[in-house]
């Protein structure tokens, strides 16, 4: 064999992978080939430019061909005749190995179709070409559905190179249209599910496309996908144009999603396209590809696909570090994990004959799993009938469950007289059973006690002068630590003590700022309350609540989720003799509501509260909790400030009776009633309150907190509403650096801050590193909160100022759709949006649009605080910057 020819099937063979890569990617791989073997890397290029990377109508859309078709290569395509059949061409939107696709037009009087034209290079005429360009045309004549690219015509020009025109759609790849809509996992699922019934129109015309992937499947304006490219479909019964390509020992696919059968030449079937839509489906999902395919030589690709296991979706999601956390995983883990994993699963079978059969399979049960019927892929047992019939039926499984308890109970009474004799009995051992239980526990219970008091007693003892040893701690402070190491010792032989205590030195850890420390207590805590305790026990629920509260110190309020509503689901069968652990449980359910923009459902939850505490309650912290949570309520859900302020003062009032005037439990309820007097436009009251606030923390806490750094913040806001900037970016300097040393995600408050600071100062520079410091922790997962989206807001504002007004159009827009995905479209984060929106448009240069969106924010302003509130002044003064 000669070395043209080795270099030549070398060149073959790593042609298809090439072939994928980006323009930039694509060159560093040709200088690697061309360092090892510079022949083999001239046939590429020879290949490469016959085959302009992503080339065409056919793999990217019309509208986003032309500038990589150029950067991919800059020679002049084939000059060609401008009229083509019916056909005028316009411009070149792709090229390919076979041929060029052209954007043309045909009119026809007042008719005017636009279309993408294929034509056969010059050159390219081999028997085996031509028959792929036929085939390619026959398959398109032949498939009539609203989710294929339609054939419109074909023939030959008139110097004799074949064509044919298709139809010409506009829009995003499937992945790129989900991802900027931001689709739930069911709104994917139903557009695969079109796709799917595309796939499964064509192989019911004997044809396997061969080359599904997401650059194949465009989505029109309308949420309309289209399959595109039937370039190297296989026609089933139909071998010649596939022997034809494999004389010349190319194997026509793109690796990443071809299923295993075609990279190691095997039989196609219709559960080959099944494969590619598995794959689809799963990146579609998770936002990565199933497997890690390399970029190698057919022989090394064929060896990575005989050693694939595709793992489960949900398992790729809970490892995921780029993965939205908090609440929106969590939901998006419940949906996806069970039979859509199993439905994955089963379409990216290695084996052919363990997979759907076919595309229609395959969407017959994703369609089932959107109407929670049972999926073919799942066993099919008796329980799993039943759960999803209860699923799907669950009003009727109610009545039905209610009659069958009535004819229970009916024939429990027919039997009723035969077993009298039997239960006297039973019933006389077991209250003789209850009796010696009730008795061991309580003697249980007293041991408890007593080493409880043993174990505090002697973390104190330093304050006894008779009994303290030389190397007793000499302060309180340093007992409790020395305490937090005694528990692994004094009381290791006993787990449910040790239980009580690592809760409660957990709870100290974090109303001192100690977050750390405390995460690791109380997932102790957690483990041994499981493992000790039944699943609905109390005890597991006062340990889920601290969890709960931790999240929420550390502004994680959404990652809280799972840790608050299973202690609500606990403790609220032990309502009755629990109640003032079942308020904190509601308290905390309404706050994360709230967190989730659920803001009628968090009223509802702390009115209900608020009721409940005044019942069994009364008096203490969990009253006042719950009245404080429900001002909160009021305030955000708007229009209740009166009663928002009323309910907040009844909170301090409560606290204060009991603690007295100065304690930092004091904090948080009047951090709410400043929030509240600033909606009434109290500018006075609000500084006055702001600044017995910073009093009591900077007294109880003189080495720093995590709230005294939002008390900073709150008070920096002030001085630069008064114009004392040097004054607030001190105070905001110093809370970012308090946040930060408490290692808390709230540094993201008084970081945005400084950044609006900056802003008024026009330091854009430094405004914007501020702004992109505090998106971190949302770039990160490590905050879904509200405020990434207001911060969003804030810096598109920024970018608009800087003249960037389609980035920063870009991103306002992106954040008012997850305001409305948070039912915050009534509140001041949406007017917020509107400035931005406003100030992008004047950068655009569209100046009535820009008076009017900030006419409508002022309005909005106006609605919320009313039309005196200073929010309202200042955005009218902004409206004349735009007027100018």
């Amino acid at each position: 064999m000669s070395s043209d020819t080795q270099a030549r099937q070398k060149a073959l063979a790593l042609f298809d992978t090439l072939v994928e890569l980006p323009a930039l990617e694509q060159r560093e791989q040709i200088a690697k080939i061309t360092s090892d073997d510079a022949e083999v890397a001239a046939v590429l290029i020879e290949l490469l430019r016959a085959d302009a990377q992503d080339s065409g109508v056919l793999d990217r859309g019309v509208q986003g061909m032309v500038a990589d078709v150029v950067e991919a290569d800059n020679t002049p395509p084939t000059q060609v005749a401008t009229q083509i059949g019916a056909f005028t061409l316009l411009r070149p939107i792709g090229r390919g190995g076979m041929g060029e696709v052209w954007l043309a037009e045909r009119r026809d009087g007042a008719f005017v179709q636009q279309v993408a034209l294929k034509l056969l290079k010059r050159g390219m005429d081999s028997d085996a070409v031509t028959a792929r360009f036929m085939q390619e045309r026959r398959i398109l004549a032949e498939l009539n559905h609203p989710h294929i690219a339609r054939f419109i015509d074909g023939g030959a020009s008139a110097d004799g190179r074949l064509y044919f025109a298709m139809e010409y759609v506009a829009g995003d790849n499937l992945l790129v249209f989900a991802q900027a809509r931001q689709l739930s996992v069911r709104d994917k699922v139903r557009l695969l599910v079109t796709v799917c019934d595309a796939v499964a129109y064509a192989q019911a015309h004997l044809v396997v496309h061969r080359d599904l992937k997401p650059s194949n499947i465009l989505v029109d304006a309308n949420g309309q996908p289209r399959v595109l490219d039937f370039g190297i479909a296989k026609l089933l019964g139909d071998s010649a144009p596939e022997a034809a390509m494999t004389q010349t020992g190319l194997r026509a696919l793109s690796p990443q999603y071809a299923a295993p059968e075609q990279v190691l030449g095997d039989s196609i079937s219709t559960a080959t396209d099944v494969y590619s839509l598995g794959t689809i489906l799963f990146e579609l999902l998770v936002g990565v590809l199933p497997h890690q395919r390399q970029l190698v030589p057919i022989e090394a690709l064929a060896e990575q696909v005989r050693n694939e296991q595709a793992p489960a979706p949900s398992s790729v999601l809970r490892r995921s570090e780029t993965t939205t956390q908090g609440l929106q995983t969590a939901r998006m883990l419940r949906e996806i994990s069970g039979d859509l994993d199993t439905v994955v699963l089963t379409a990216l079978q290695r084996d052919p004959a363990r997979r759907y059969a076919s595309a229609a399979a395959l969407a017959d049960d994703l369609r089932r799993w959107l109407d929670a019927m049972p999926i073919a892929a799942q066993p099919d047992t008796r329980g799993y009938r039943l759960r999803k019939f209860v699923i799907r039926n669950r009003l009727a499984v109610g009545s039905a469950s209610a009659v069958l308890l009535a004819l229970l109970a009916g024939l429990s009474v027919a039997l009723w007289q035969a077993k009298v004799a039997g239960d006297q009995t039973a019933v006389a051992l077991a209250q003789s059973q209850r009796a010696e239980e009730a008795a061991r526990q309580s003697a249980e219970a007293a041991d408890r006690t007593r080493r409880v008091k043993e174990f505090m007693m002697q973390t104190f003892i330093g304050a006894d002068p008779m009994r303290r040893p030389d190397d007793a701690p000499q302060t309180v402070s340093a007992a409790f630590d020395q305490a937090l190491k005694r528990i692994d010792t004094d009381v290791a032989n006993d787990p449910k003590l040790q239980i009580d205590l690592l809760d409660d030195f957990g709870e100290v850890l974090i109303n001192q700022g100690r977050f750390d420390e405390a995460r690791v207590l109380l997932a102790r805590s957690l483990t041994l309350a499981e493992k000790h305790y039944p699943a609905d026990d109390p005890v597991i629920a006062e340990s889920l609540l601290n969890h709960g509260s931790l999240a929420s110190y550390t502004g994680h309020v959404l990652e809280s989720a799972p840790y608050i509503e299973r202690a609500v689901d606990i403790l609220k069968k032990h309502e009755a003799d629990l109640p003032i652990q079942y308020s904190q449980a509601l308290s905390g359910l309404s706050a994360l509501r709230n967190a989730q923009g659920r803001l009628e459902e968090s009223l509802e939850i702390s009115g209900r509260n608020v009721e409940l505490a005044r019942k069994h309650v009364r008096t203490g912290d969990g009253l006042a909790a719950a009245l404080n949570n429900h001002a909160n309520a009021l305030l955000e859900a708007g229009g209740h400030d009166a009663e928002a302020e009323a309910f907040s003062r009844e909170t301090l009032q409560e606290l204060e009776q009991r603690i007295g005037s100065n304690s930092p439990l004091l904090e948080n309820p009047l951090s709410m009633l400043a929030q509240i007097l600033y909606r009434q436009g109290k500018a006075e009251a609000v500084i006055e309150v702001n600044e017995r606030r910073i009093r009591i923390m900077q007294a109880a806490f003189p080495q720093g907190h995590p709230g005294t750094a939002d008390v900073l913040t709150d008070i920096a806001w002030q001085y630069a509403e008064m114009g004392d900037m040097a004054r607030a970016r001190r105070n905001l300097d110093e809370a970012i650096a308090l946040a930060a040393a408490t290692g808390s995600t709230r540094t993201m408050i008084p970081l945005r801050y400084r950044a609006l600071l900056e802003v008024k100062l026009g330091n854009h520079a430094a405004a914007l590193a501020d702004f992109d410091r505090a998106l971190a922790p949302c770039i990160a997962g490590e905050s879904a909160d509200t405020l990434c989206t207001v911060v969003r807001i804030n810096r598109a504002g920024l970018l608009a100022r800087m003249g960037q007004g389609a980035d920063a159009m870009r991103e306002v827009d992106a954040a008012i759709v997850e305001l409305g995905k948070r039912d915050l479209m009534e509140d001041n984060e949406y007017a917020q949006a509107l400035e931005a929106k406003a100030i992008a448009y004047k950068a655009l240069g569209q100046r009535d649009q820009a008076l009017s969106t900030q006419q409508k924010a002022i309005e909005h302003y106006i609605a919320i605080f009313g039309e005196g509130h200073s929010e309202v002044q200042r955005a009218g003064r902004n409206l004349k910057k735009l007027q100018e």
